[in-house]
């Protein structure tokens, strides 16, 4: 009983064995995790009648800081030059935002908004990362790579 119990143990703790623990989580050392950035939807929030009445229209992106980066939607060409409304967060820890982004972006590829949109001010924009996909599927399709990765 007492060899099992320390090969379990030190495959818990030997890193190639791929081994997991499970703590309470009052046990948890925050000082683990380190924020890399945020992965969030947007929908369209402007004049636009075609785009405004789309269901399911989101843009996905990624920003390592939230707080600047919804401040000046209305003069970059990504956001169709108009302002967004913030729908969904997600904090990335310890995973490249960017890479969470583009895993999302090749999911939804099929579902990718393609368009060139002619907007009041006379400005052409093609989208690049807008998606007609339900906002659940985009976190299911989170939940999945997260539960993917505890398995690998």
């Amino acid at each position: 009983m007492e060899t099992n119990l320390l090969s379990l143990v030190s495959s818990l703790y030997d890193s190639t064995r791929n081994g997991r623990i499970v703590t309470p989580v009052d046990d948890v050392d925050n000082s683990m995790f380190t924020t890399t950035g945020f992965v969030y939807v947007v929908k369209y929030a402007g004049d636009n009648k075609e785009l405004k009445n789309m269901d399911n229209l989101y843009k996905i992106g990624y920003t390592k800081n939230l707080k600047t980066r919804f401040n000046n939607t209305q003069n970059e060409s990504t956001y169709f030059y108009a302002p967004v409304e913030i729908v969904a967060t997600y904090e990335i820890q310890n995973l490249s935002a960017s890479s969470v982004e583009n895993y999302l972006h090749k999911i939804f590829a099929n579902k990718r908004l393609i368009a060139t949109v002619k907007l009041g001010n006379g400005k052409e924009v093609e989208s690049t990362e807008w998606f007609i996909v339900p906002l659940n599927d985009i976190t299911d399709s989170l939940n999945k790579m997260i539960i993917d990765l505890q398995v690998d």
